[in-house]
């Protein structure tokens, strides 16, 4: 009798004690630390208008050409130059969005843009 018991206590015992492979899963990762987006670029667009040069545009030209905002055939995607383009493709989100359509990077644009979108990788 007495080693049943033992048995069927130890059995719980272990059940109810914390998985130890659970206190190294995250122990890399701080708890507030945020993982870097594929889109943490736009933030260094914000105020961003037609003539405007500016580390980043090119990726916003490909985002937007992507989501088939801007023509795909377009040859200017690998420059950081805001252009007549980009600024009717950002019109053209904008509208999409019921933004307010200026064709600025402005920050509602951008808060959208930064939104997770299902479906798209970015």
């Amino acid at each position: 009798m007495e080693p049943k018991f033992l048995q069927l206590l130890s059995c719980i015992l272990l059940l109810l004690l914390p998985n130890p492979f659970s206190l190294f899963t995250h122990a890399a990762d701080p708890p507030d630390a945020q993982k870097p987006s594929a889109m943490d670029f736009l933030q260094t667009l914000i105020g961003a208008r037609k003539g405007t040069t500016s580390k980043g545009i090119s990726q916003l030209k490909k985002y937007l050409s992507h989501l088939g905002y801007m023509n795909r055939d377009d040859d200017d995607q690998t420059n950081d130059f805001f252009d007549d383009n980009l600024e009717l493709a950002v019109k053209r989100y904008q509208t999409s969005f019921k933004l307010e359509v200026n064709g600025i990077m402005d920050a509602n644009t951008i808060a959208k843009m930064s939104r997770t979108r299902c479906g798209v990788p970015y």
